[in-house]
């Protein structure tokens, strides 16, 4: 359109913004239009259109009267239970997707706050004048945030009810009722927004920060999007993968020994040399049966399981039943037997290895042929420490061709020794790689522990063994 002025003619030009903002072009400035507190004038403004200036509605935005407020008011009471199966999967934005019926969403411990900012962009969108909606995007924001019993559809819900019965109640009278549809269509449209993906995006972000998911069977947690027992299931032990170690089962909430305990270890008192009937009662012949220890007969019918180790604790000396080796000979040369040390456990000799001061890679081993049973499992324990030293050191276990343990780091503890063990053996029978046939029917294979030290060293490492046990389980 145009119009006549002092200075000649111009040309009016109106338009509409992406974000829906009416604008009016005069003389090549842009400028927006604005609504007056009142509400029955429409003023001319200045500059790019703002976040207070006249929107237009979408033509498909969501009709809105006096009566469909009342059914978005009815249809979210329908909704209002605190909690039931299914509240967290149900819906176009579930707060527990992809797990069952029976989970619920609830606050996590230590989440932050609610939030509210009014009809800002906190819901995705930023649409004002706000027609008096403020209180209700408040809510609206607090109820994205209501992770025990609001689901993505009941907040929309309670927010298109809330601005309708706004509307209803603020322009009811007959100077400003004709402002009533424009409210109503105003309150439509801001459902239709947060109907959307884009709320649907707000409301997850909210539920990430404020909401986790649990099982509402007691005794049970979400493992991996399925509800587990963690009660008396040996894989989930008191929470989600806390994996019973194998001679254990799970009882009320934590692992205990299928048959007995001496201090942390589990065992069977019938049958363990180093505690046979008791704990600490060591069997000198390696052989405890029915919890009495026993020597083996000098001609056996059969194969009695026995501590599979000779000299285990390294109480004989040097080089009893015990090989040695080494990267260099000097590393070998460093390698001792029935060491005299205070600190060992549970007696005062051991094995100890000294990597000098060097720039390079070095390893000792020691290795035992052990005699084992057909049929029967073993349980592999030993301590280390590596009393002083610098750089990376390690150790590695075998038995036959069974690796028990990788290359696992040794690291400075001083006196204080360092479990390594429950190694759990499944029996070896013959033909099977790097086991043999033995005397008086006993099965042997080689057992090698191999230390290294890499890399550079400023000072020289001394590791510290004892306690080997491979004990019939």
């Amino acid at each position: 359109m145009s119009f006549s002025a002092t200075s000649g003619p111009s040309t009016t030009v109106f338009g509409v913004t992406c974000d829906g903002y009416v604008t009016v072009t005069v003389g090549g400035a842009i400028r927006s239009w604005k609504a007056t507190e009142a509400g029955k004038t429409a003023l001319e403004g200045h500059g790019e259109p703002s976040a207070d200036g006249i929107r237009l509605l979408p033509t498909d935005a969501v009709p809105v009267n006096p009566n469909s407020v009342e059914a978005a008011t009815q249809a979210a009471s329908r909704l209002r239970r605190r909690a039931w199966d299914g509240m967290g999967q149900d819906g176009y934005a579930p707060r527990c997707p992809n797990t069952p019926r029976t989970v619920w969403p609830r606050v996590r411990a230590g989440a932050r706050g609610l939030n509210p900012n009014g009809c800002g962009p906190a819901n995705g969108f930023d649409f004002v004048p706000d027609w008096n909606f403020g209180g209700c995007c408040n809510d609206h924001d607090n109820c994205f945030d209501d992770c025990d019993n609001k689901t993505f559809e009941r907040c929309n819900l309670d927010f298109l009810g809330c601005m309708g019965a706004a509307c209803v109640r603020d322009y009811s009278r007959w100077y400003n009722s004709w402002l009533q549809p424009g409210c109503l269509g105003m309150a439509g449209f801001y459902y239709v927004a947060v109907s959307s993906w884009k709320g649907k995006e707000a409301f997850n972000t909210a539920n990430g920060e404020r909401c986790e998911c649990f099982c509402r069977e007691t005794n049970t947690a979400l493992c991996s999007n399925n509800c587990v027992s963690i009660f008396s299931n040996p894989s989930h032990c008191g929470g989600c993968n806390r994996v019973c170690p194998p001679g254990t089962h799970c009882q009320g909430l934590g692992c205990a020994c299928d048959k007995n305990q001496c201090g942390s270890t589990c065992l069977d008192l019938a049958n363990h040399p180093r505690n046979c009937g008791r704990c600490g009662n060591v069997c000198d012949s390696g052989l405890c049966y029915q919890g009495l220890c026993y020597d083996p007969p000098a001609n056996p019918d059969r194969c009695y399981p026995r501590e599979a180790f000779e000299n285990g604790d390294f109480q004989r000396g040097n080089g009893d039943a015990w090989r040695i080796d080494g990267s260099t000979a000097d590393i070998k040369n460093r390698v001792s037997l029935g060491v005299f040390d205070g600190a060992a456990s549970p007696d005062p000799y051991g094995m100890v290895a000294d990597f000098p001061t060097s720039a390079g890679d070095s390893w000792a081993s020691i290795s035992q042929d052990v005699h084992l049973c057909s049929g029967q499992n073993y349980e592999l324990n030993f301590n280390a420490r590596r009393v002083y030293g610098d750089g990376n050191c390690q150790v590695y276990v075998k038995l036959g061709s069974r690796e028990l343990q990788g290359w696992t780091a040794i690291p400075t503890t001083l006196t204080k020794w360092t479990k390594y063990g429950r190694y759990r053996m499944s029996s070896f029978e013959l033909g099977q790689s790097g086991v043999w046939q033995g005397a008086k029917f006993y099965l042997q294979a080689t057992f090698t522990v191999t230390m290294r030290c890499t890399g550079s060293r400023s000072t020289s490492s001394t590791v510290r063994m004892d306690g080997f046990t491979i004990a019939p389980v």
